[in-house]
This record gives structure tokens, sequence and C-alpha cells, in this order.
């Protein structure tokens, strides 16, 4: 399946890489992603109406997105492509920017990550899988860490595997 990833989280594009075939990689300044690939596009907000269109008229099967910081228009969820969202809690519970701060500032004991279908609703769409686990005693960082370099790849790759039936 040939992809384009959009996002600035590292380990969900490397998962995807294993996955897929990633034609392009869309990411922001300075990101991880920034400091260690080659070939990619950077955004901001002087590019975005061009990026948008890249996306609907590009020759892929699958947008991944995994840390993207602008909201897709309904107009691109309905181009004929299949859009996937990686997102750092059990959703439906914190959607939107700051999830893991946000649970962490409530003393939440459980934290998640949840591979869903895109749609004109931030975070709202059909779930394809999730995971929940424990982390009361960690430290924030080791939360995102933990999230991060595990969670969320062993989340993707689930996912992926149930809708690519691999």
């Amino acid at each position: 399946m040939k992809t384009i990833f959009i996002g600035t989280r590292i380990e969900a594009l490397e998962k995807l890489e294993n996955l897929t075939v990633v034609s392009k990689i869309i990411t922001t300044k300075n990101s991880y992603i920034d400091k260690k690939k080659n070939k990619k596009i950077i955004i901001n907000k002087d590019n975005i109406q061009e990026i948008n269109s890249l996306l609907v008229t590009s020759d892929v099967d699958l947008i991944f997105s995994s840390g993207y910081p602008f909201i897709l228009s309904k107009e691109i969820l309905r181009s004929n492509k299949v859009f996937i969202n990686s997102h750092p809690s059990y959703l439906p519970d914190y959607k939107g920017r700051r999830s893991i701060k946000r649970a962490f500032d409530n003393n939440e004991e459980f934290y998640g990550c949840t591979l869903h279908y895109m749609n004109e609703n931030v975070d709202s769409g059909e779930i394809i899988y999730q995971k929940k686990i424990s982390l009361k005693n960690l430290t924030l960082s080791e939360i995102y860490e933990f999230i991060f370099s595990k969670l969320e790849v062993e989340v993707i790759e689930t996912g992926l595997k149930k809708i690519l039936n691999k």
C-alpha cells in the first residue's frame, strides 16, 4: 500500500515505513522527523493550501496522520483516499491537542492510544484499534516516552495489520 505520512512523531513514521510504502513525508520544521529524515516536505501556514492540494491529487491509497498540527477540511477528507490518525489517548477521552498533559493534570491512572479513521470532527472517526495501560507512578516525561516509543507503535502495527489483512 502506498501512503503519505503527515505529522511529527518519528516512531509512528518508522512503523508506517515498515508496513507500507511511504511516498511522501510532510512534517513541521524542527520536529524529530525534520531532524532525522532527508526527503520530507516542511509544512507551515504559508504553504498549507499547496500541501492540501498534494494530499487530494496524490496517487496514494492512505494518508496517515500522527502529530499533524492542522485540521484537514471535510473536502480533503472526502477525496478518494483513506485517512487514518494515531491519537495519544484512549478515545473518546481527551480529544484534540495536549491529550497526555490533560490526562496527567487530571491524575489519570490509565493512558492510551487510538488508531482511527478520520472524519470532519476532530478525533471522532471510527476506531480501528485502541489500547490503554496503567502508567500511574510515572512522571509526565516518562509517560510521553512510553506512549510515543512503545504504546503508539504497538497500536499502529496492530491496527494497520488489521485493516491491511497482514
